[in-house]
């Protein structure tokens, strides 16, 4: 240490040295260099000195940490060291090693010689059956991977050649020459394997997702096997892949077999449930007087009870495999929450169907509101101007046959004459014959509407051409007067029908 110090001050003398030469060479003065350059300088070393006091400080510290850890640990392998090499165990072990000498005889030595010969025996007992039961191994092998290409190739267990190598397979003496002869039919069969690659990844591709389908998968597990699916390299590799990821679904479906039934019962019985409820909202059904709507209530508490009954197994299903490393689940919900969002679906439709009616009904009334409302009077008492379909059920006069078709054609006559003495016949001329046609198709819809549906006015206002020529329609208390009777108000007429005909055809002539 005094050495070192002695080095750093004689280095510090020289740099000195230099800075004042270095100074003078730059015309520094002396009481410049004292007052503005000295302190600086001054206070570069105390810093100096101060960081290699600090150094050689920690520098001691770490020696004597060494040291005081190699200490303890010379003393604790001395104490190991005194501890083996004591005479107390030193006297053990020569006491033990004098025993076994002692029980040391020539009857103990044969008998050990004897049990090392069948020890030895039964060495080589072992290490053949070990040879066997390696070949034998070989074989199942062989034989699995066989029998995978047997059903890629889709041959059956019947077949004469498969049968054969299923007997040599389970022969309880296996020789190497069996072996070799299966591994080359083996290769065999991945050479006529090779060209249908592509028929069984297909096949592989559509079990997988029948399985994902039985399965229940969740969308996010279909996203994984989606890259599974959508490869197109057509190699034995992928044929694997697909194979062992089949092989897990149909495992996985095996082992929760019963919660799957039970799903499958559970869907089945909510639709009947469904299907009945629609049922019994049926008019026919609910004016039925068979005993129809007893028999659906019936089916209907019965399909709820076995429903309650489905979904409490179904819970219990999911709680026994909850601590599986894959819980069960439905198209990835949980039981309970797949069964709520069943029920709210079924709520909610409901619903909305509940809303459509109410919204129909709005439009009927808005409509019968713009419009006029529907008339009382059915369809087969009214005649509007079709000749063919309407019936006159008239109470007097009237014996319920249709209308007189030589009348009307007789008007429509009349009224086509007019029309040509009046236009000229050019743009009237066959209206009248296309109206009856159209009218006699489409009797739902006639081709001209009257503004009133009784028998009197529409009779009229089809003879008079008011449909045709002019909106105005005949007063009903006119057209009462010129038939001599009259008119009720479901349009039937009060008097006899030839009376009823003669009254509307003076009127018809006195609109022309």
């Amino acid at each position: 240490r005094q050495k070192m110090r002695s080095e750093m001050a004689k280095l510090i003398n020289t740099n000195c040295d230099e800075l004042l030469g270095i100074w003078r060479r730059m015309g520094m003065t002396t009481q410049f260099q004292l007052e503005s350059r000295l302190p600086v300088i001054l206070g570069w070393v105390s810093d100096l000195m101060v960081d290699m006091v600090r150094g050689e400080a920690i520098e001691e510290m770490a020696l004597s940490d060494s040291v005081t850890n190699k200490l303890a640990a010379a003393r604790q392998l001395h104490s190991e060291l005194l501890a083996e090499l004591s005479v107390a165990t030193a006297g053990a072990e020569r006491a033990a090693m004098t025993a076994e000498l002692t029980n040391l005889t020539p009857d103990r030595i044969i008998d050990e010689q004897c049990g090392l010969i069948q020890r030895e025996q039964l060495l080589n007992q072992f290490t053949g059956k070990l040879h066997t039961m390696r070949l034998r191994l070989a074989l199942l092998c062989t034989i699995a991977q066989m029998r995978t290409l047997w059903r890629r190739l889709q041959i059956d267990s019947p077949d004469a050649g498969r049968q054969y190598w299923e007997s040599l397979a389970a022969s309880q003496a296996p020789t190497h020459d069996t072996l070799r002869r299966m591994e080359a039919e083996l290769s065999r069969l991945r050479q006529l394997v090779v060209p249908k690659l592509r028929e069984c990844i297909a096949d592989c591709r559509r079990e997988i997702i029948e399985l994902c389908d039985h399965c229940l998968a969740a969308p996010s597990e279909l996203d994984q096997l989606r890259p599974l699916l959508d490869s197109q390299d057509w190699t034995e590799e992928l044929l694997d892949r697909h194979e062992a990821e089949a092989a897990r679904l149909r495992q996985r479906f095996d082992r929760h077999s019963d919660f799957y039934t039970c799903i499958a019962d559970w869907q089945a019985g909510w639709n009947s449930l469904q299907t009945l409820l629609q049922r019994l909202k049926d008019p026919a059904v609910l004016n039925n007087r068979g005993g129809v709507l007893l028999r659906l209530e019936r089916e209907k508490k019965r399909a709820q009870t076995v429903l309650t009954a489905k979904e409490a197994e179904l819970v219990n299903l999911a709680a026994s495999a909850a601590g599986q490393s894959s819980p069960l689940t439905v198209r990835g919900q949980a039981v309970e929450d797949f069964l709520s969002t069943e029920k709210h679906r079924a709520q909610a439709e409901k619903e909305n169907e509940a809303k459509r009616r109410m919204e129909k009904h709005e439009t009927t009334l808005r409509r019968e509101l713009q419009f006029g409302s529907k008339p009382a009077s059915p369809l087969q008492r009214r005649v509007i101007h079709n000749s063919s379909r309407m019936v006159c059920k008239s109470k007097i006069g009237c014996t319920g046959g249709r209308v007189d078709k030589k009348l009307l054609r007789r008007s429509l006559k009349r009224y086509q004459q007019v029309a040509q003495q009046q236009d000229g016949g050019s743009v009237l001329k066959d209206l009248p014959e296309k109206a009856i046609q159209h009218q006699q198709h489409h009797h739902y819809n006639p081709l001209f509407q009257p503004h009133d549906v009784s028998i009197s006015s529409s009779y009229s206002a089809f003879q008079s051409g008011v449909g045709f020529r002019s909106s105005s329609v005949l007063p009903p208390s006119a057209v009462a007067a010129a038939a001599g009777g009259p008119i009720s108000s479901g349009g039937n007429f009060k008097g006899p029908r030839s009376q009823c005909d003669s009254g509307l055809s003076s009127l018809a002539n006195q609109q022309y």
